[in-house]
């Protein structure tokens, strides 16, 4: 995480050989002016996962999607690619134009994340979003 890298290199402190960072210090970016460092931003909750990289975004998401409307239902295991300096609401999917793309970042991602840990099996999964009628629940999508 560029924040954890980040605030060691501010405390003037090294990282445990043992426990290798996964992000960047962005130290020189924020206190001297420096070019943003160029690196893939990862991460991943129990049912999506995104790689950012450039002005490229892919998005792994294992929900189930409406077809029309609210139904049919299609089962997940959805790759989709986002050009989002562009289209900043992820709306367009530019997988069938760039699969090239989508190809090299599904397997960055792929590669990032066989480096974490799982999550539990018991991890319920992303909650309901809350609504003007109620609130969140605790149940996966």
């Amino acid at each position: 995480m560029d924040l954890t890298a980040t605030l060691i290199e501010l405390g003037g402190a090294e990282p445990h050989e043992d426990w290798p960072l996964d992000g960047v210090s962005l130290a020189s970016w924020l206190t001297e002016g420096a070019e943003f460092p160029e690196h893939d931003l990862f991460w991943r909750t129990s049912n999506q996962g995104a790689l950012r990289r450039g002005r490229f975004k892919y998005l792994f998401d294992r929900r189930e999607r409406a077809v029309l409307g609210n139904w049919p239902r299609e089962p997940g295991d959805y790759h989709l690619l986002y050009d989002v300096t562009v289209d900043g609401r992820e709306r367009a999917d530019l997988s069938g134009q760039h699969p090239d793309v989508l190809a090299e970042l599904r397997t960055a991602w792929e590669r990032l994340n066989a480096e974490q840990l799982p999550f539990p099996p018991e991890h319920p999964g992303l909650p309901r979003r809350s609504s003007t009628t109620g609130p969140a629940v605790s149940e996966p999508d």
